[in-house]
């Protein structure tokens, strides 16, 4: 809690990926930080400076992973208000990240039609190498947010046959 206590009273010094460090310390060690968790949630993007993939990946899983833990109104805003972000450079995500993020989503029942089909598709974009592990984190997501009927009935997760069979080539 010293490095978050630290981390907020010098918020505007730090980077992208000082902010997921310490955000993902605390989610591994299920460890909430409200004042800490705001300040990443309610900050723009591009005001925070080397905010990359790692550092955006580990981010919303940090935040899905503190799921039922912390004040859930800024994990809400934080997912809102990044979905468009991560539609716009999701053909910049290697196969870890893209599934990091997809499981993020699908963990805190996010719906957005649009986005896990954009997810989707990059994840059968033939150019990735996709390892078992980060297969195994896409198959659970997009069958975890097919099956609990958070989504739509557009074909997607669960519900999109050339997902599905992708995933079981």
């Amino acid at each position: 809690r010293l490095f978050a206590d630290k981390s907020v009273e010098r918020a505007s010094e730090l980077n992208g990926q000082n902010l997921a460090n310490v955000i993902w310390s605390l989610a591994t060690i299920r460890e909430t930080h409200e004042p800490l968790m705001t300040i990443i949630a309610r900050t723009p993007a591009d005001m925070i400076q080397g905010l990359g993939p790692q550092e955006y990946s580990n981010i919303v899983w940090s935040f899905a992973t503190l799921k039922g833990l912390a004040k859930w109104t800024d994990a809400e805003i934080l997912f809102r208000r990044t979905a468009p972000r991560v539609v716009q450079t999701a053909d910049r995500l290697d196969s870890q990240h893209l599934a990091n993020i997809t499981w993020a989503y699908a963990k805190i029942s996010h719906r957005d039609d649009g986005l896990f089909f954009v997810l989707s598709r990059e994840a059968m974009r033939g150019e990735r190498q996709i390892n078992p592990l980060n297969l195994a984190n896409l198959s659970w997501a997009f069958a975890s947010a097919g099956w609990h009927g958070e989504m739509s009935t557009r074909r997607i997760g669960l519900r999109d046959p050339e997902f599905m069979d992708w995933i079981a080539l």
